[in-house]
């Protein structure tokens, strides 16, 4: 007979292999759907929103905007192969 102590580390035991079982299971199927074609963005799309912002008075401090060039270091960013 299996005193409690040895039962609740065996139920330790097996949630935490579930887990592992679970986890590995979800993160390898996030690379697996690829996009299956790719097209060029579309520039020039008019819609009411752009003329609410456009009719929006000019702001009263100027805006500092910074733009910096670098690699994506987070892997956000997929790139698809042809």
């Amino acid at each position: 007979m299996i005193d409690s102590a040895g039962s609740m580390l065996m139920h330790k035991k097996l949630i935490l292999l579930l887990s592992c079982l679970l986890s590995l299971l979800l993160v390898g199927c996030s690379t697996f759907f690829k996009p299956l074609a790719s097209s060029k963005a579309e520039t020039g799309f008019h819609s009411q929103v752009i003329d609410d912002l456009m009719a929006l008075p000019p702001p009263v401090n100027k805006m500092v905007i910074a733009v910096y060039k670098f690699r994506d270091q987070n892997r956000s960013v997929q790139t698809v192969c042809d």
